[in-house]
């Protein structure tokens, strides 16, 4: 059973690695004895790291994260002027959000050296995101988010993408940064994510491959100013200056809505029906968006039946419920210090609510740029957009396509031509990947090949590696192989599904029934070979620890802005229930 568990884990962590396994054959060297400052920071990161990343990926590729964050310590000019701690949070961490992990660090690094050499911090950041804009430029696409050298090599992402991949950048060269993000606007539909970098001593912000000529600067600073909740998750173990949200063993949230908005810090006391505190209710705080009341926040009570949070002038819900009980209030942040709330509804209850959301006035406070720094960072935005469009030149469009399918003998009246079209335009940077599984002689028909890459989503087919590739098509040419021996449809049918289940279970009752002794075996190698101490048995299925929840699945388009709403009416229809949902919503 232990050896399946491995087996199962080593085959997921192939799935993960794929994209720095050639670059890690190349460049991890042997690690030999590690010095006091590497064994110090290679801890800090097992401290904290989610027991996914220790499973999936080897010390070594760790190792050189901290030696490369150590080398641009040592390379840069202000490696001397950060702080210990923010070197810790916000440089030697290897990962922004949910992504998969590869080796853009060290290939950054060896990018931007001397690119940057002899740059103060401040315009060594803005020449980093100059750079991050000729790899790599806004368009919208799915949930998952992109290692930061596969979007490179597909030229564009969505925000989140942007800012992982400009936070890794910035990171590379030693210079502190953040995924910063708003999980929703309070005046209009929609989310956003950016960077802040720390320069010279305060943090900073800027859009993610939109490069200006100064900091603080970005197309969303009007809407910004509207925000009533911006927050970014820390790696470890934080006790920044910031507001904490929230605190687990992997991560500390902070608020950092005073970045960008006047904001007010508000109480919240959660009462029974006599006026009791109560202690450990669930109080969330919802912004209106997209027709709905979404929670931007989540607390819990103290002994005193409290609990607060700083946000944006404007108006939110606030849901709070108990033991089957809950109980609900607008809070206007600026307005009212402290609200109560008394869990005094019960399940089975119907009735209308009418509520006046007002959001933020917007107070943009725009840095001072001259016009010959407009006319020089409009000049530069143009030269990178070449450079990015020259390279995108040479991936597949419909011609080349239509060139490929003529030198394999297909025609315009095969059935698979426009398949195959489609899925060389869609592979964008990793054609050359697909195009080598296709050709390749001896391992399946053309026909099924085709349909096995049809099958995969336009963003797979963008990063996929020849690995992965051979590993699944293989595992899908086994599978129906066993399923051709089966009579009828049906019985084909319920077989695979049997089989799938089967599997599933298995994969279950493996993971479950294994993950401890796998984790233990893991321990005693880091201890045994690195002298790396990890305690990780009180949490041991833990998450991926930057996940931004939904947040990291939304992010998919750029603002459209209302004609400046200033007040919503919406009509909530409370159904008797913890939850609420709305009616109905105008715009006034």
């Amino acid at each position: 059973m232990i050896k399946k568990a491995l087996s199962l884990v080593l085959a997921i962590a192939f799935l993960f690695t794929a994209n720095a396994q050639d670059y890690r054959k190349e460049y991890c060297k042997p690690t030999g004895k590690l010095t006091k400052q590497e064994k110090t920071y290679l801890q800090f990161l097992y401290d904290y790291m989610p027991i996914n990343d220790i499973a999936d990926y080897e010390t070594d590729f760790f190792l050189e994260q901290v030696r490369t964050a150590i080398k641009a310590k040592k390379t840069f000019s202000w490696g001397k002027k950060v702080p210990e701690d923010i070197f810790k949070h916000y440089v030697l961490v290897y990962r922004v959000n949910n992504e998969n992990l590869d080796t853009a660090r060290t290939y950054m690094f060896n990018e931007l050296k001397d690119r940057i050499k002899g740059l103060s911090m401040y315009d060594a950041a803005l020449e980093v995101n100059h750079w991050c804009h000729e790899k790599v430029n806004y368009k919208a696409a799915d949930g998952r988010t992109s290692s930061p050298l596969a979007t490179m090599k597909t030229s564009w992402g969505r925000c989140g993408e942007e800012s992982t991949f400009t936070v890794t950048a910035l990171r590379a060269v030693g210079i502190p940064a953040r995924q910063c993000y708003t999980p929703r606007w309070a005046h209009t539909d929609d989310n956003h994510a950016w960077v802040e970098v720390w320069c010279d001593g305060e943090w900073k912000f800027l859009g993610a491959c939109e490069p200006e000529p100064v900091l603080n600067l970005g197309w969303f600073n009007a809407p910004a100013s509207r925000g009533m909740l911006m927050h970014t998750k820390v790696f470890g173990k934080y006790d920044g200056p910031e507001e904490v949200m929230q605190r687990t063993p992997l991560f500390t949230e902070i608020n950092v809505i005073d970045n960008y908005a006047p904001c007010s810090r508000a109480e919240v006391l959660i009462t029974d029906e006599n006026n009791n505190p109560i202690e450990g209710a669930n109080v969330e705080f919802k912004l209106y968006n997209y027709a709905e009341f979404y929670t931007v926040a989540r607390k819990t009570t103290d002994a005193n039946g409290r609990t607060f949070l700083t946000a944006g002038n404007g108006d939110m819900l606030v849901w709070a419920t108990h033991n089957g009980k809950f109980g609900y209030s607008k809070l206007s942040f600026g307005k009212d210090s402290t609200i109560n709330i008394i869990l005094n509804r019960t399940p089975g209850e119907t009735y209308t609510e009418q509520l006046d959301i007002i959001p933020p006035r917007e107070g943009a406070n725009l840095p001072n740029v001259t016009e010959e720094q407009r006319a020089e960072n409009n000049r530069r935005f143009a030269y990178e957009d070449s450079i990015r469009n020259a390279y995108i030149a040479t991936m597949y469009n419909e011609e080349k396509a239509r060139a490929y399918i003529e030198s394999i003998q297909f025609t315009e009246n095969d059935p698979e031509t426009n398949d195959i079209i489609r899925i060389l335009i869609a592979s964008r940077g990793n054609h050359a990947t697909i195009l080598e599984f296709l050709e390749r002689k001896g391992c399946g028909e053309l026909s099924d090949k085709i349909q096995f890459l049809y099958d995969l989503s336009a963003k797979d087919l963008r990063d996929i590696t020849t690995e992965v590739i051979n590993d699944h098509y293989t595992a899908n040419e086994a599978k129906s192989s066993s399923v051709s021996s089966v009579g009828s449809v049906r019985e084909k049918e319920n077989s695979v599904r049997n089989k799938n289940n089967s599997v599933r279970e298995e994969k279950n009752d493996v993971i479950v029934k294994n993950h401890r002794v796998l984790y233990e075996r893991i321990r005693g190698y880091l201890f045994e070979r690195y002298g790396i101490e990890t305690d990780h048995t009180s949490d041991i299925a833990r998450p991926c620890y930057l996940c931004h929840d939904d947040d990291a699945y939304s992010w998919l388009f750029h603002i459209s802005f209302l004609p400046n709403p200033s007040l919503l009416s919406v009509s909530l229809s409370i159904v008797g229930s913890t939850s609420q949902s709305v009616s109905g919503a105008t715009a006034a």
